[in-house]
């Protein structure tokens, strides 16, 4: 038998990876499908496109895109973005420095430029300097003797020094707080200030978006992050804790004060952190106890 239609076998009885008794068509017409073995053989040329996967549902991952035909940035010794980025519909996205590389600031639609590359500057300078003429000196701070700690690059026009996420100061010379257990600044969860705002002496604190707290973000706020404090008080960004509104205690603010939120402790005594009652107890608000 010849087969046709999405169909496999001596007897043409058995269908193509992607057609089904429902509907669906052979190797999803992306592919060939062969009669004695039921197995794909997935386009692979720029006019139908590059698929994979055993039904040819997938674009094959260096042609990742809307039809499967066009080409990822690539390199034969890097691979797919130069092995720093994500790529789809052509452009590189996500472009992350890799151990190797002398500056954590990637961009480029390979992922494939470098420092003060990345940016719109109105002319060049040698490293280090800066200015119209190029006569200034760029920022030195903290323990390296390199302009912006070797880390960030010198704006030409102001001087200043941009600093990659993770570090802040003049020079880039102070790192923000890092996970403990991931070493990623903020742990993805906050931004870390800018050192001109920060007192001198003091260390660098990440703010937290809702729901975490700590340095480093590293710790959800009891209660869950969906829901912090049981959305009964406020989780404080530096240690994660729960200040809770009048009438409600417990570590994440899940123990109602007896009175309840209407009048807590009767309004004769405070609701303590465990949710129990502390009276009054003195000449100006009274004696109270029970």
């Amino acid at each position: 038998c010849t087969c046709t239609g999405g169909f496999w076998g001596p007897a043409c009885s058995k269908y193509c990876p992607g057609k089904t008794p429902k509907g669906g068509s052979s190797c999803n017409s992306h592919g060939t499908c062969a009669q004695s073995t039921g197995i794909c053989t997935c386009h692979a040329s720029t006019t139908l496109g590059y698929f994979v996967e055993e039904q040819c549902n997938y674009c094959r991952q260096d042609y990742a895109s809307g039809t499967c035909k066009i080409a990822c940035p690539s390199t034969t010794s890097d691979g797919i973005c130069n092995g720093r980025g994500s790529c789809y519909n052509g452009a590189c996205t996500g472009c992350t420095a890799r151990n190797t590389d002398s500056s954590l600031f990637i961009c480029g639609n390979g992922c494939d430029k470098f420092a003060s590359d990345c940016f719109n500057f109105s002319h060049s300078c040698p490293t280090g300097t800066w200015g119209a003429s190029c006569t200034q000196q760029c920022p030195i701070a903290g323990p390296s003797s390199d302009p912006c700690s070797g880390i960030g690059v010198c704006n030409v026009n102001s001087g200043e020094c941009i600093c990659p996420s993770g570090y802040s100061g003049s020079a880039c010379h102070l790192t923000c707080p890092k996970n403990p257990s991931t070493g990623i600044s903020c742990s993805n969860r906050g931004s870390c200030p800018d050192a001109s705002t920060v007192p001198d002496g003091e260390l660098l604190v990440c703010s937290c978006v809702t729901g975490y707290g700590g340095d480093a973000c590293e710790t959800e706020c009891p209660g869950g992050a969906a829901a912090p404090c049981n959305n009964r008080g406020t989780c404080t960004s530096r240690y994660a804790t729960c200040e809770c509104t009048l009438g409600w205690g417990g570590a994440a603010c899940e123990l109602e004060c007896p009175g309840g939120n209407a009048a807590p402790c009767g309004f004769n005594g405070e609701c303590q952190v465990d949710a129990s009652c502390l009276c009054y107890s003195d000449a100006t608000q009274g004696y109270y106890a029970g």
